[in-house]
């Protein structure tokens, strides 16, 4: 389906659309050319579905979520009862994990290729090489 890494990747294909990019709205827009019928080429530099799932919106989501736990569970002391609150950021952490798949894009990848959405994943901190034939 793809590759990463530095070498050369030369694709012989004719398709109708390259997207630059599968996250969010890049996988959104594929799912819409498919349906119109047209081929479509999906390039992402790291994991499919962008960095929302991975690196941003859902990790920081779990963080934020267990920081207001944490304050909330304070307010129980003098209100209802007495507890004592303490802060495991191992629990975040593997929380983190769960939720990103431990940084696995495979089920998003496996879904772009069950829709017929090639995928290309590759480049490093100099940029990607590829020639499109």
């Amino acid at each position: 389906m793809g590759t990463t890494g530095k070498e050369n990747l030369k694709v012989n294909a004719t398709v109708d659309v390259i997207i630059l990019g599968v996250g969010s709205c890049g996988e959104d827009l594929s799912l819409q050319l498919l349906d119109a019928g047209l081929n479509v080429v999906g390039i992402e530099a790291s994991l499919v579905g962008g960095e929302c799932p991975y690196y941003a919106c859902l990790p920081s989501k779990v963080m934020v979520r267990a920081a207001n736990v944490l304050k909330e569970a304070e307010r129980l002391n003098g209100m209802a009862g007495h507890a004592e609150v303490i802060p495991d950021w191992k629990q975040v952490s593997d929380r983190v994990r769960e939720t990103t798949g431990n940084w696995d894009d495979s089920v998003a990848a496996d879904l772009h290729e069950l829709l017929e959405v090639e995928k290309l994943a590759f480049g490093d901190e100099e940029g990607p090489e590829a020639e499109f034939n």
